[in-house]
C-alpha cells in the first residue's frame, strides 16, 4: 500500500501539499531522465522522502490492527512480534498470566468480552475457557449478617423495621470446573486452581468482596 508515494491520480503525497506557488515554479523538468520528464527539482527531491517512508514505514502502518489482536502478532514485519505483548496487556488492563503464552495471548484478544461480563458467572466462564475449562456445577455462598444492628439500641427505620436486621449478601461461589466439550480430560491440579486461577479470578472477574470459596475439577 502506498501512502505518499506517487500515483495515477496526483503527484507525491508531500508536493501535493505545498501551495500552487511552488508547483508553478518548480519548472526544472531533466526530460532526459526516464520516468521524470514531468516532474521538477523539487517534486523529486520530496519524493525520495515518500519512496522511504512507503518501502519502510508503510509495512507497519498495513499491520497496525495486529498490535490489538495478540493472537495474530505473528503477522507483525518484526523479528521478535512476541514483544508486543506487554504493549496489548497495558492498554487492556494487565489480566493475570496463568497460563502459557499461546493462551495469554487468546486472553488478550478476548478480554474486553471477559471484561463486559466481569461480576457474574457468565465472566468466569469465558476466562475458563481459554484455558480449556468451564463450569461443571456452581454454587452461590451468602453471608448473613447483623453487622450493624446497634446494642443495645436498636437503629429503626420510621415503619419500625429493625435496620440491617438479618441482611444476607453473596459472598463468593463453590465451582466445580470441567473440561471444554471435546476437550482430552486434563486435570489442572490443585496447586494450579488455588495459586494461579481463584486469585486471577477474585482480582479480575468477581464482584468486590466476593471470592472464589472452594474450586475444584471433576471429569
Amino acid at each position: 500500500m502506498r501512502i505518499l508515494g506517487k500515483t495515477a491520480s496526483r503527484p507525491n503525497y508531500l508536493f501535493s501539499l505545498l501551495p500552487q506557488y511552488f508547483k508553478e515554479k518548480d519548472n526544472y523538468v531533466p526530460n532526459a531522465v526516464p520516468n521524470h520528464t514531468t516532474e521538477g527539482l523539487l517534486e523529486r527531491y520530496l519524493g525520495i522522502f515518500c519512496e522511504e517512508v512507503d518501502a519502510e514505514v508503510t509495512p507497519y502502518i498495513d499491520n497496525i490492527g495486529l498490535l490489538y489482536d495478540a493472537t495474530g502478532l505473528s503477522g507483525l514485519p518484526h523479528s521478535d512480534p512476541t514483544k508486543f505483548l506487554d504493549h496489548i496487556a497495558e492498554i487492556m488492563g494487565n489480566p493475570p498470566n496463568i497460563g502459557s503464552e499461546a493462551q495469554y495471548a487468546k486472553l488478550l484478544r478476548y478480554i474486553k468480552l471477559i471484561f463486559q461480563t466481569k461480576g457474574t458467572l457468565q465472566g468466569i466462564i469465558y476466562f475458563l475457557a481459554i484455558y480449556g475449562y468451564t463450569v461443571k456445577t456452581s454454587t452461590e455462598a451468602t453471608i448473613a449478617s447483623m453487622k450493624y444492628d446497634a446494642t443495645p439500641t436498636l437503629i429503626a427505620f420510621d415503619d419500625g423495621a429493625k435496620y440491617d436486621l438479618g441482611f444476607i449478601f453473596f459472598s463468593g461461589y463453590d465451582l466445580v470446573i470441567t473440561d471444554l466439550p471435546g476437550n482430552t480430560p486434563t486435570n489442572p491440579g490443585a496447586t494450579w486452581m488455588d495459586t494461579q486461577l481463584k486469585p486471577a479470578l477474585q482480582k479480575f472477574i468477581l464482584p468486590i468482596f466476593a471470592t472464589i470459596n472452594t474450586i475444584t475439577y471433576s471429569i
